[in-house]
This record gives C-alpha cells, sequence and structure tokens, in this order.
C-alpha cells in the first residue's frame, strides 16, 4: 500500500515543475560562475561552477565557458557560434538545412552521420 502512496499525478507534476525550477535556476546560477560573475574571485566562482554545472546540471563547466566564450566573441554567426549550430535539431534559417561550414567544429553541418541519417 506504501507504494499507491507514490502513484499519484498530482504528486509528479509537482515534482516536474519543482524539479524544472531547480535546474533552471542551477543554469543562471552556471551561467553566472562561468563569467565569474558571482564572487568574483576566479578559483571560487570555478570551484563553485564545477559542482552547479558538473553535478547539478550534466554539463562540463570547462565546455561551457569554452564555447559560451566563442558565443560571446561571434555572436550569431552561422559559420562561428557553437550556440546557434544544434543541427539536425534545430535549423536556425533554411541555409542549414543545405548543408553549412562551421568553423567552430570544423566540420559540414548537418553532420552526415549514421545517428543523423537515422533522424
Amino acid at each position: 500500500q506504501l507504494s499507491r502512496a507514490y502513484d499519484s499525478l498530482v504528486l509528479a507534476a509537482v515534482a516536474s515543475i519543482l524539479l524544472g525550477m531547480f535546474w533552471q535556476q542551477s543554469a543562471f546560477l552556471g551561467h553566472d560562475l562561468g563569467h565569474n560573475g558571482m564572487t568574483h574571485i576566479n578559483k571560487l566562482d570555478c570551484g563553485i561552477g564545477f559542482i552547479i554545472g558538473n553535478l547539478c546540471q550534466g554539463i562540463s563547466v570547462g565546455w561551457w565557458k569554452y564555447t559560451h566564450n566563442v558565443h560571446h566573441v561571434r555572436t550569431n554567426d552561422g559559420e562561428w557560434d557553437p550556440d546557434i549550430q544544434h543541427m539536425p535539431m534545430i535549423a536556425m534559417n533554411e541555409k542549414y538545412l543545405e548543408g553549412v561550414w562551421s568553423q567552430f567544429h570544423r566540420a559540414q553541418l548537418p553532420p552526415t552521420d549514421t545517428l543523423t541519417l537515422a533522424l
């Protein structure tokens, strides 16, 4: 009978909302930490960012800093900005559907690997 207490659609919905809010707030904290904007102490922000990003979000803070810094240097540049190169899931414009050379990834977008062809 104890398992029936957890078999509730309302509890699942509330838990989903709370988890989504946690991830959203973790992402905002991780973003600010990645820019060294929380404590303004580089090593401390990196350490906290490692905990927030790597453990709470599952995103490598080192990878995020690398790609996000390129994003700030070449914002919305179709060939350079890794934050808008989400092929094959999202095409930012029709040019991406025909294929675009990514200077950042040093590869053709969309990639023509087995997974992409299956989609």
